[in-house]
C-alpha cells in the first residue's frame, strides 16, 4: 500500500547510468522553493569514475554552474552537473585553474 502522500504520476526510481546509478528520478519535486531548482555536482577522477557528489540549489543553469565550478579541487578533474536526468554541463577543472 502507498502511503497517501505518494503520487503515482511522479516516479521515484533509479535511472541504471551505470556508475551513476545514484541519479533518481523526482519529476515535479526537483524544483524547490521560490524557483530555485535542485541540481547534483559529481567530482570525478581522471578515469571519469565518480570520487563523490554534492546537491545543489539553484535559480538558473548558470549559476548552478558557477557553484559546481567552486567544487574543483586537487584529484578531481571533471566535475559533472545533472539536473535530474539531463546532463548541464562538464566542467573541466584545469581549465578554471
Amino acid at each position: 500500500m502507498w502511503p497517501s502522500s505518494h503520487n503515482l504520476s511522479e516516479p521515484v526510481e533509479p535511472l541504471g547510468l551505470g556508475n551513476r546509478s545514484a541519479v533518481w528520478s523526482f519529476s515535479k519535486r526537483q524544483q524547490g522553493t521560490l524557483g530555485m531548482t535542485t541540481y547534483r555536482a559529481y567530482r570525478l577522477d581522471q578515469r571519469h569514475r565518480i570520487i563523490n557528489g554534492q546537491w545543489l540549489q539553484a535559480s538558473s543553469d548558470a549559476e548552478a554552474k558557477d557553484q559546481a565550478e567552486d567544487l574543483c579541487e586537487e584529484g578531481a578533474p571533471t566535475i559533472e552537473l545533472w539536473q535530474a536526468t539531463r546532463l548541464v554541463d562538464e566542467i573541466d577543472c584545469a581549465d578554471d585553474a
